[in-house]
């Protein structure tokens, strides 16, 4: 009499079921934690981008200034600055919580940026009576309130200004 075998013992389809599921679970984790450190670049990348493109409005606009109001000694920080355009239109930038808001002639524009950490802003002066250049911080963190933030600092040097008291003396800087 002979014995056949045409099938599977319970011993070995337990076994290949044990294997299956390891290397399922396996990839089922590679696969989440891939999606999180996308999730967490993709965030990083928005947030750069959002304080470079909030700077790089904030520079433009202060580069073509004709005068500021400025208040203070060399190395004085703030958070707002003051100026006014070639329109003679009184323009300020000021943090308001986690908020950075820009004011032109008394009106509130909309949202320059949220969630807002730092907007510090420092005079690096020659003298007490004129400043040559500015120095603008900005770090922001993502709106889901994670570790995940991003500074920036830029430095400006006003095109359109002498550094040259105005004769109001009200701290206006033409």
């Amino acid at each position: 009499m002979s014995t056949q075998k045409n099938g599977f013992t319970l011993v070995e389809i337990l076994i290949a079921f044990t294997i299956t599921a390891f290397l399922t679970i396996a990839i089922a984790l590679m696969l989440k934690n891939t999606s999180n450190y996308y999730s967490a670049m993709r965030s990083e990348t928005e947030i750069q981008q959002y304080v470079q493109t909030t700077l790089s409005f904030c520079k433009n606009e202060i580069l073509s200034a004709q005068r500021f109001r400025y208040t203070g000694n060399s190395g004085t920080t703030n958070e707002s600055i003051t100026f006014c355009n070639a329109s003679g239109q009184e323009i300020t930038y000021h943090k308001e919580g986690s908020i950075l808001k820009r004011e032109k002639a008394g009106e509130t524009d909309p949202i320059i940026a949220e969630n807002v950490d730092v907007w510090k802003i420092t005079y690096l002066n020659d003298s007490q009576l004129k400043f040559s250049e500015l120095s603008i911080t900005l770090k922001l963190h993502d709106s889901k309130d994670t570790t995940i933030s991003y500074q920036n600092l830029i430095t400006i040097h006003p095109r359109n200004f002498e550094g040259v008291l105005d004769s109001d003396h009200q701290g206006w800087v033409k």
